[in-house]
């Protein structure tokens, strides 16, 4: 039992693997292309977990059907996937029926446990029972990870927005008090002990795993390949003595953290930071800082 009050996070590292870039220009014959992260359940016929793709020695093996797309291939990190409207429409309902898949999966043996999300891929809720035990309760949480790649990709694949996201959201089904929030995957989803009781109450705003963290909002200036200079809002109590703050991209501050595919002089992002500085040292005087989550601004004002 003395494991059960340690924290329960659905952060997932390996979310970060997930975190979905994509971008998408008008070719010949009405053919799009879209730049995807997550891609181990596309165009497959059966859902399975990462760990289990991970595990069968098939993550090089690169391959899809023509009724889903009209090429497909890896360009670094990233996977781009060409396809018509036919062949788009295609691979959505097929991501559905994953998505269904993997849903009976999270759901299997309780009906305290639920999957929702809205036609338009904007929203996803799960429902869970909060007085699960831990070991059970991460076991029906490691599907919620296929869940959100699948149910992203299909946001993706029906705005052409590359850079979206998805409202993420945990409900207790006893109380209906939420439980965590994420806009995905931009901001992790935490769940500790300590946010299953609080939701038997009322609804938990922001994760215990945040306590010390607070939004600050700051307008890019300059970026390089290896780091982002943010000025922040003139009346912010944070940093409020610099100018400048920058997120050095090679520094262990950064691994954590999912960026837009693209990143322009004048986009507006809000962090979650603690107010304090990062140790890096990369040989000017703007202040370095870390955060938990830097959100694109006009995702975070939509929600």
């Amino acid at each position: 039992m003395k494991n059960y009050r340690k924290i329960l996070s659905i952060a997932l590292i390996v979310c970060i693997i997930a975190a979905f870039c994509s971008c998408t220009r008008q070719d010949e014959n009405d053919i799009k292309e879209y730049r995807l992260r997550a891609y181990w359940f596309i165009g497959q016929e059966y859902y399975e977990d990462l760990i289990t793709y991970v595990t069968s020695g098939d993550e090089e093996k690169i391959s899809i059907s023509k009724d889903y797309a009209a090429d497909i291939y890896k360009e670094g990190e990233y996977l781009l996937i060409k396809a018509d409207e036919e062949q788009k429409k295609a691979l959505i309902e097929q991501n559905v029926k994953l998505i269904e898949q993997a849903s009976e999966e999270f759901t299997a043996g309780d009906q305290s446990y639920r999957v929702e999300y809205s036609e338009d891929y904007s929203r996803l809720t799960f429902y869970i029972n909060a007085e699960e035990t831990v070991e059970n309760l991460f076991k029906k949480l490691g599907h919620t990870f296929g869940i959100m790649c699948m149910v992203m990709t299909n946001r993706v694949l029906v705005t052409g927005d590359g850079d979206t996201c998805i409202y993420v959201t945990v409900v207790n089904d006893e109380s209906g008090h939420t439980v965590a929030k994420s806009l995905w995957p931009y901001e992790q989803l935490n769940i500790t002990d300590y946010d299953l009781e609080e939701s038997l109450q009322k609804d938990v705003e922001k994760s215990s795993e945040l306590e010390d963290y607070d939004i600050l909002k700051a307008t890019v200036v300059e970026k390089t390949d290896d780091k982002i200079i943010f000025e922040p809002d003139n009346g912010s109590e944070m940093y409020e003595d610099d100018k400048e703050l920058a997120v050095c991209l090679d520094s262990v501050y950064a691994e954590d953290l999912t960026f837009p595919y693209e990143i322009n002089i004048g986009d507006r992002f809000v962090f979650y930071t603690d107010g304090k500085y990062a140790l890096h040292d990369d040989g000017d005087d703007i202040p370095d800082i870390s955060a938990a989550a830097i959100i694109p601004d006009r995702y975070f004002s939509q929600y």
